[in-house]
């Protein structure tokens, strides 16, 4: 296959995701990944962490898109009643693998799934992303014409659903071989009824505090501040919690409102929704509630933030 290169870059030296046939489906194509990320706990103190590139890019969606696709490897998902097509996250680790020059390649070869500040788990498809389609679904949420930004997409799931039903989304991964080689061709997979009207969206690799500081510069106004948050599985590491609500703050619209999924508590790390609510009620800025809970395995729930 031939390697595609993405033209459309800017670089910032910027201071800084039915019925019970259904859930079983759903279950099988994840691989049973409930409890995936707190299994990686100890593996991740394994490794060492190393200094990455954090600088915020942008990443637009090339005029011609066939070769985005050329020699990947798809799956079939579903989530509730929804049916998604995504790139073989296992058959990208294998070509990662044989590029000296992917950020990731310590984390897979040690098959790890996570190392703070060099890999964040993008290629996977966890969970709790799942459920925030199922979610957003199932309580009919108005997207047409909002603007939505969802913080860390990996898979790109939820921000998906968003697109293909009206709204123009900015997909914001840590890691940029993420972004080239998972969301954007997702995105062009799941969105083919939309090619003779393009998609509105964006992609951006690089750490929040360096996202929010490139957002925040053409996001200044309310009005151009986004009216829809989506993020899962974001609050697992407690070190996260503080930069993650610091962007959702910068950039959430007044009348705004923020969707979070993650597990009530991730072992071996103290992340979880419980957490993230208490940094919430002591900075003061949001009102939270939780509007779903999945009882099954590790408790998981979609957390509604709203500000005050």
């Amino acid at each position: 296959m031939m390697d595609f290169k993405f033209g459309f870059v800017v670089d910032t030296d910027a201071e800084p995701e039915g019925n019970q046939q259904e859930k079983d489906k759903r279950t099988d194509t994840c691989n049973d990944v409930t409890n995936e990320k707190n299994d990686e706990c100890e593996s991740r103190k394994k490794l060492k962490t190393s200094d990455a590139n954090t600088n915020a890019k942008e990443f637009y969606l090339p005029d011609v898109q066939d070769e985005i696709l050329e020699g990947k490897q798809t799956v079939k998902l579903v989530a509730g009643l929804i049916d998604f097509e995504v790139i073989d996250s296992e058959n990208v680790e294998l070509k990662l693998k044989d590029r000296k020059d992917c950020q990731v390649v310590e984390v897979i070869s040690e098959n790890s799934d996570l190392l703070p500040n060099v890999y964040e788990g993008g290629l996977k498809i966890w969970e709790c992303s799942l459920d925030l389609v199922e979610f957003m679904n199932d309580a009919s949420i108005e997207f047409k014409d909002t603007k939505v930004l969802e913080l860390g997409c990996g898979a790109g799931l939820p921000g998906i659903y968003a697109l293909q039903h009206g709204a123009e989304v900015v997909f914001q991964d840590f890691n940029e071989e993420v972004i080239h080689e998972v969301t954007i061709p997702n995105v062009v997979l799941n969105c083919k009824m939309l090619q003779e009207r393009p998609p509105k969206c964006k992609f951006m690799s690089g750490d929040w505090k360096h996202v929010e500081s490139m957002l925040g510069e053409t996001h200044r106004k309310d009005s151009e501040q986004f009216d829809v948050i989506l993020t899962s599985e974001t609050i697992y590491s407690i070190e996260s919690h503080e930069s993650l609500h610091s962007v959702m703050k910068c950039l959430l619209k007044t009348s705004g409102t923020i969707y979070l999924a993650a597990k009530t508590h991730y072992f071996g790390v103290g992340g979880g929704t419980r957490m993230f609510e208490e940094l919430i009620n002591k900075k003061g800025n949001f009102t939270v509630e939780v509007c779903k809970t999945y009882p099954e395995g590790v408790q998981r729930e979609i957390l509604k933030i709203k500000n005050k």
